[in-house]
């Protein structure tokens, strides 16, 4: 038998509805275990019978021994974070032998003790610590989960009335729609209308992908409707009840059961606030109604308050009724159909949401607003989860109720770090409770409702409660003035307004009494980022410089470091590489110094030194600052720091070479940004990832990512972030064998701004001179590759100069290709400088690129007659990029081998960690590719939130599974299912 979680009566047949049973059957047909993950989407206005397809394919799934587990949005029931989800999956996970429990969510329980909390219960976990900008580990642990759940038996996971789940609910389906679960399918029903835009989006983008079937329902047609009907009315009342359900299958089947109302009894006012529902189909629902006795009635209404589904003793709490009259009572409505069993033995459902719509707002807002807080006391004396109790607070509290604030603002705090939104409707609860002359903390309540409002990705109502915080401040609290002024600066820059706030940031520092304060220098820090991301450059210097004299004037080691990261920016910029290097090793040697204690006022110093530190090549220091400051900003909550400089990870990791880890900050990266709802940073994910695909040789990943790029950053303004995704987007393109399209972007990039900072210049150059060379235009080629060495030679830093002159070696080399025959045995000038740009990149740290540039050299001997160097340095270009993690670009070598006559075994075809995915779950891959990144068993267990003792027992089952004995034989494992 299948397993779900609630099971409903069993409905009538279905009518008009033949091409949408055909998409179910196709779906449930492609679902199976091992299957690539599926979504179905029914989407329609309220009554079409998105909720009786679901049963329908539920019931379907069930027949073919499938697991069901299903669960149903609530109007007035959004305030527990992932409720909806956990309401699918604790019964099930509930009923699992511990054993079974342990193997499937063991190492999981610490990122979903929150969601689950039966996790917490049954594996005593503690949630791990993350930032809000983290919640993707909630995501991906749950994905995982639902994965494995999915192992054995094929998994459909429906959830109905999507468009009044919780926030963390929505964002948890957008990135299931993303990145769907294996051997699962993800069944959701929706109105469109209500449904949030992220969402929708994320729907469309599925549909458009061909990861998810969208069916839009439609009403019955007249033939229809009337076969629906059948015997319920007599053919003379037909017609008016067709022409009044306009052919909506509910509206149809409510007015043949309650009658059709005269038109003088269809009082608009009572159709409740969703003008989807005729007033004739309200009246026809509460003309049941009336035939309840008192007690029935009373009972009901208190299950409508009560919840949904509700749950017996509660509903009997809500209605002020003992035990005895509340079972008596739940007879007679269970006989009238109104309400329905569940699978949980004191638990029921309403028959349709418009039941229970009609119902709570019958019961009439004085008696609502008692039988909310009788449900908040029984909650309370049960012991039950605070947001649950805050969710009937919030219902009933009085304006002013020192207690419900309490619980509201307690509530808010709690759920902040993992479900901002949850925590934002919370703080706007208690804050609409607060008295209006409760100054002090008002203003507490708006910075945390702010905070959260940017957490959640609703970065213009967090501006908009920012400004609230300055209207109500009084004048003489310059200090949170200050950092007020900061936070709206940061929104505007994340919403791609740079410059736009720096009006309030100078008229801030000009009221400032005490000029040579923290707040001043703070305050300019910003207004230095601010001038870099508008690439003004001469102001910049004169704002860093002034910050820097600040800070050593009042003796703030940390100010100092974050001013002189700024000085290195504007020095880079301004041409001033020595200056620059100057700058960041002092930053350094300074930060460096500090405990960890001292660097939590300005975490943001990590990132601006680290992205100093990467221009410059300097990727040791580079990745140290990266690395402490995302876990700095994990210990102090700062998601904006975590976001920043995981974008920095990706690129400098991408650059070394170290392709699994690039992937997995990439990833990182692109996942928090989907949750910060700030386009400026996705834009920013989407062409890091674009890059690290790039630099992997991975062409057509590098591609999709790199449009998504664009796609994102289309609203954005000339300026940095405007340009790059053109730029990488076009390097990815070359890559593609696109050079037509890539010269296009880059031109693109150019008109946004992408010369605007000098220190993108040279790449820029590099890849318009690969576009035009393979165009077929090497005299334009040559003059890129010339004007790209002039820049890296002005700029001092070797990996620069090497990829110039790597750029400069294909264009030697096309040149002799083009002057010569073949095999002449002539010495080739290309392959001579393909080895001194090799020689400079390896000294640079960058092994791919030195390889690329071996391989080009290979080819330059080989194109000469010199064979046996060639194949010297296509074998050792393989043996790099294979360690490396590049596979694709070692295939290349690899090819290049056998061109030359070199007999090269291919990859055997033993189970890998992608080509095996029915042998190692979710979380083994992904441990699996941080052991082929080289990390030790103690770093993985502080990146993953696991003991040690977990990691070593995870690395047994993994090699006893791929029948390998090594890391390094994983690590290479890993590298042919990348390839693959």
């Amino acid at each position: 038998m299948g397993v779900r979680a609630a099971a409903p009566h069993t409905p009538r047949a279905l009518v008009g509805r033949a091409r949408e049973l055909e998409a179910i059957e196709a779906v449930l047909a492609a679902a199976g275990s091992g299957a690539p993950g599926r979504c179905l989407a029914l989407a329609g206005t309220v009554g079409l019978g998105k909720s009786r397809l679901l049963r329908e394919l539920e019931a379907r799934a069930d027949e073919r021994q499938g697991v069901v587990l299903a669960a149903q949005g609530s109007e007035w029931e959004t305030g527990t974070p992932y409720g909806v989800v956990a309401d699918a999956l604790e019964g099930y996970l509930a009923a699992l032998p511990a054993p079974e429990l342990g193997r499937v969510a063991e190492d999981l329980a610490a990122d979903l003790a929150a969601p689950l909390p039966i996790l917490a219960s049954g594996l005593g976990a503690a949630p791990g610590r993350t930032v809000d900008a983290e919640r993707y580990r909630t995501h991906r642990a749950l994905r995982t989960l639902i994965g494995r759940l999915a192992e054995r038996r094929p998994l459909v996971l429906a959830l109905d009335d999507l468009h009044w789940a919780d926030g963390e609910t929505a964002e948890l389906v957008a990135h299931l729609m993303r990145r769907p679960a294996p051997g699962a399918l993800l069944a959701i029903a929706f109105r469109p209308a209500q449904l949030g835009g992220p969402l929708l989006a994320a729907v469309d983008r599925a549909r458009r992908e061909g990861r998810c079937e969208l069916l839009e329902l439609q009403p019955l047609s007249a033939a229809e409707a009337d076969e629906l009907l059948g015997a319920w009315l007599a053919p003379e009342a037909r017609a008016e009840v067709v022409r009044e359900s306009g052919g909506n299958p509910y509206f149809l089947e409510q007015l043949a059961r309650g009658g059709t109302a005269r038109s003088g009894e269809h009082d608009a006012r009572r159709s409740g606030p969703d003008a989807e529902v005729p007033a004739a189909v309200m009246v026809a629902i509460e003309s049941e109604l009336t035939s309840l006795d008192p007690q029935e009635r009373r009972l009901l209404a208190g299950g409508a308050v009560a919840g949904e589904p509700f749950e017996i003793d509660l509903a009997a709490a809500a209605a002020g009724m003992d035990e005895g009259s509340s079972l008596s009572a739940l007879d007679g409505l269970l006989a009238a159909g109104l309400v329905h069993t569940t699978d949980a033995p004191r638990r029921f459902r309403f028959r349709h949401p418009l039941v229970r719509r009609a119902v709570y707002q019958g019961a009439g807002p004085g008696w609502r607003l008692a039988a909310h807080g009788r449900v908040a006391s029984a909650l309370r004396a049960r012991g039950a989860q605070l947001a649950h109790v805050a969710e009937h607070v919030e219902l009933s509290a009085r304006p002013g109720d020192p207690d419900a604030i309490a619980t509201l603002l307690e509530a808010g705090g709690e759920a902040a770090p993992r479900a901002p939104a949850t925590a934002a409707r919370l703080f706007q609860a208690a804050l609409d409770l607060l008295p209006a002359d409760d100054r002090d903390r008002r203003l507490e309540v708006l910075v945390s409702l702010a905070t959260s409002l940017g957490s959640a990705g609703r970065l213009e109502e967090a501006r908009e409660t920012l400004y609230e915080v300055l209207g109500e401040l009084p004048a003489g609290a310059h200090e949170l003035r200050a950092r007020a002024a900061t936070f709206i600066a940061r929104l505007d820059h994340a919403l791609g307004r740079q410059g736009e706030a720096r009006a309030l940031v100078e008229r801030t520092l000009a009221e400032l009494p005490e000029q040579r304060s923290r707040e001043a220098a703070t305050l300019v820090l910003e207004l230095v980022m601010d001038h870099l991301l508008t690439a003004e450059f001469e102001p910049m210097r004169v704002r860093a410089d002034a910050a820097l004299e600040l800070a050593r004037e009042l003796g703030d080691p940390l100010l100092e470091a974050a001013s002189l990261a700024g000085v290195a920016h504007a020095a880079q910029n301004r041409r001033d590489i020595p200056a620059s290097i100057e700058a960041a090793s002092r930053a350094a040697e300074i930060l460096d110094g500090l405990d960890d204690a001292r660097c939590a006022p300005l975490l943001e110093t990590f990132w601006w030194l680290a992205a100093a530190e990467d221009v410059l090549e300097r990727w040791e220091p580079c990745l140290r600052h990266a690395e402490r400051g995302v876990r700095l900003a994990r210990r102090f909550g700062m998601s904006f720091v975590f976001v920043a400089l995981t974008h920095t990870l990706a690129v400098t990791l991408g650059w070394q070479g170290a392709a699994a880890r690039a992937r997995e900050a990439a990833e990182a990266t692109v996942d928090a940004s989907h949750l910060s709802g700030n386009p400026t940073s996705l834009t920013y994910a989407y062409t890091a990832r674009c890059f690290v695909h790039a630099q992997a040789g991975e062409s057509r990943e590098a591609v999709e990512a790199g449009e998504l790029a664009v796609e994102t950053g289309r609203a954005l303004r000339r300026g940095l972030f405007a340009a790059l995704p053109h730029a990488n987007l076009g390097a990815a393109l070359l890559e593609d064998g696109q050079p037509e399209r890539a010269r296009a972007q880059l031109l693109e990039a150019e008109a946004r701004g992408a010369l605007d900072h000098w220190v993108g210049r040279c790449w820029w150059e590099i890849w318009m001179s690969g576009a035009e060379l393979e165009l077929g235009r090497p005299a334009d080629a040559e003059r890129w590759a010339r004007a790209a060495m002039a820049t890296a030679e002005e700029m001092g830093l070797d990996g620069r100069r090497g990829s110039a002159l790597a750029a400069l070696a294909a264009v030697e080399l096309a040149s002799e290709n083009a002057a010569a025959a073949p095999g002449c045995g002539a010495p080739s000038g290309a392959a001579r400088t393909a080895l001194d740009a090799a020689a400079l990149l390896d000294g640079a740290g960058r092994r791919a690129d030195a390889s690329r540039a071996r391989i080009l050299a290979a080819r330059a001997f080989a194109a000469h007659g010199d064979c046996e160097r060639a194949v010297r340095e296509l074998e050792h270009a393989r043996a790099a990029l294979s360690e490396a993690g590049a596979p694709r670009l070692a295939d290349h070598a690899a090819r290049e081998l056998r061109r030359l006559g070199v007999r090269v075994a291919r990859p055997a075809r033993r189970p890998s960690v992608g080509g095996a995915a029915a042998l190692l779950s979710e979380r083994e891959r992904e441990l699996a590719r941080l052991v082929a990144a080289g990390l030790t068993n103690r770093e993985i267990a502080a990146e993953l939130h696991l003991s040690e003792k977990t990691v070593a027992n995870h690395l047994t089952r993994i090699f006893a599974k791929l029948e390998i004995s090594s890391r390094s034989a994983l690590a290479a494992a890993v590298g042919r299912a990348d390839a693959a």
